[in-house]
């Protein structure tokens, strides 16, 4: 009696085992199926006008490409001693650039001009450096006091 005791309590054991396994084989199928459904879910985050025949108006504010990160990296590479161009005293050709008319519609042909910037262009012909300085002038309105910068 005892051996039939342990054979049914083998029995019941199978069949627990049986269930057990039988739950692990959904369990596997279903993880099967949610991982083919994330990677579907995956793929359509990573779609946009590029890849894909969605409109560009769906990818999202991004930023343009070929602008440098604001206050990132600027300049020469680190460590190196800048140099740049000075203000020459000998200027070859002198270019005035005075206003004519006032936003008004008042002529300045007459009026006291100020040089109000600066800025030197240097060229390098054949065999000799030329430089030009252009004067910015600006002036003020009679009529209206405004500031005129050409």
């Amino acid at each position: 009696m005892d051996y039939l005791k342990i054979i049914a309590q083998k029995n019941v054991q199978i069949k627990e085992l049986e269930k057990v396994a039988q739950r692990v084989d959904e369990l596997t199928k279903l993880l099967a199926d949610a991982m083919f459904r994330i990677s579907q879910l995956e793929s359509q985050l990573k779609q946009n006008s590029r890849n894909s025949s969605k409109p560009p108006s769906t990818d999202g504010p991004k930023k343009k490409p070929g602008l440098p990160p604001k206050g990132g990296k600027r300049g020469g590479q680190s460590g190196h001693k800048g140099d740049t161009i000075k203000m020459s005293s000998h200027v070859d050709d002198l270019q005035l650039c005075a206003p004519k008319r006032c936003g008004c519609g008042k002529r300045l042909l007459r009026q006291d001009m100020e040089i109000h910037a600066r800025r030197q262009v240097f060229d390098i012909p054949d065999p000799k450096l030329l430089v030009t300085e252009y004067q910015q002038l600006s002036c003020s309105c009679p009529a209206c006091g405004q500031l005129n910068v050409m």
